[in-house]
């Protein structure tokens, strides 16, 4: 999941090796520099990504922030991740 300067929010592509996929879940300045939540139904989002159910056994959820595709400056902090079973 990734905060974007340059893509829609909902837009899913690749840019890792294997079948990793990123998110965008938020765009624009609003709200830049001020803590945001971001809550996302992991399930749904792997099936809709996938097209399947995801395995039993997850191999890794990555966390990350770069200013690559923009040839910018980055700075994120990360706390408080929580993960719910389904309701």
């Amino acid at each position: 999941y990734t905060w974007s300067s340059k893509y829609p929010v909902g837009s899913v592509f690749s840019k890792l090796r294997g079948r990793q996929r990123i998110v965008v879940v938020g765009t624009g300045e609003n709200g830049l520099g001020k803590w945001q939540t971001v809550e996302r139904n992991i399930l749904e989002d792997y099936k809709n990504i996938f097209g399947k159910t995801p395995p039993r056994t997850p191999i890794a959820m990555l966390i990350l922030s770069d200013a690559d595709e923009t040839l910018s400056h980055t700075k994120a902090d990360y706390d408080n991740f929580e993960l719910h079973p389904e309701r």
